[in-house]
């Protein structure tokens, strides 16, 4: 079978979503925000509106509506970025700092990345190996400087990598490495740093590439095993987005007060009149969330 459909004007999708039962009550608008954000991104968002056979859309849903849910996605996806950028900066920095203080060499990471993943072990030599055409100024002077090395000190590389890399790199470091630096973050078992920064990678990625977050069942399911704060997770929905803000929480208060996060989500959720079951939310989910935050 082969695809066939052809593609449409801005005009020709108006008219589509219309014919679709649709409400568009200023046709201009409508088509000034499709010229800018694309017919097949905002698609995302019309399944849930729409009936699963026909994709007709329900009664009485307006473009508003779904406009209304992508301004509030893209609103949460900043404010959960900002806390999952802190993190990552702070997974690197207890990686660099852990594992250089205890060899007091700059060229560790080579020795101690193994695995006996095929798939791992090349992915991580590839990363490396694309090191040197980096664009990054100080991967390129290093390079010009350093002539008879064949990788940057380890902290050069931990800096260069993305978030998926670093958790690649964590876990693919002897189980002693892995147990000092999880000691390092909140005292976590090796298991649910493992578990759990997998789990950020997953988010990070998904609000780098401008993802759905609101009502998005996520594929990478954190470890909800912590004795200190099982209490608090949601049991139902357990892969909306609920327990991922619990963790990303918990993690990130070491450092920052996030009792202004939990006020702005709160804030953004009543000005767009979003209903939080769709991302898994218990009743209660403003106290869970200020009682994981004073649990450090």
């Amino acid at each position: 079978m082969r695809y066939t459909k052809l593609p449409k004007t801005v005009n020709e999708q108006i008219d589509l979503l219309k014919d679709r039962g649709l409400i568009i009550d200023d046709e201009k608008k409508a088509r000034k925000f499709l010229e800018n954000v694309s017919y097949y991104h905002l698609s995302i968002y019309f399944k849930y509106f729409q009936e699963k056979e026909s994709n007709n859309f329900l009664n009485n849903i307006k473009f508003d509506d779904i406009k209304n849910i992508y301004i509030f996605d893209k609103k949460l996806r900043l404010l959960v970025s900002d806390i999952l950028e802190r993190i990552e900066q702070s997974f690197k920095s207890k990686i660099i700092n852990t594992m250089s203080a205890k060899e007091n060499k700059p060229f560790w990471i080579s020795e101690y990345i193994y695995s006996k993943d095929d798939k791992v072990r090349d992915n991580i030599r590839g990363f490396l190996l694309e090191l040197r055409d980096s664009r990054e100024e100080y991967i390129k002077s290093f390079y010009q400087k350093y002539t008879e090395d064949d990788f940057p000190p380890a902290w050069m590389i931990i800096e260069s990598l993305s978030f998926g890399q670093t958790v690649m790199v964590y876990k693919n470091l002897t189980s002693d490495n892995q147990k000092l630096i999880s000691a390092s973050c909140n005292n976590l078992s090796v298991a649910l740093m493992r578990s759990w920064f997998h789990s950020f990678s997953y988010m990070r990625n998904i609000c780098a590439h401008h993802g759905r977050l609101w009502n998005r069942e996520m594929t990478i399911k954190p470890s909800l095993r912590y004795p200190k704060f099982r209490y608090l997770f949601t049991q139902m929905n357990q892969t909306k987005l609920f327990n991922y803000i619990l963790l990303v929480l918990f993690v990130d208060s070491n450092f920052c007060n996030n009792q202004g996060f939990v006020n702005e989500l709160e804030n953004i959720i009543k000005k767009h009149n979003i209903d939080t079951n769709y991302m898994g939310f218990p009743s209660d989910w403003k106290s869970r969330l200020k009682q994981v935050i004073s649990t450090n």
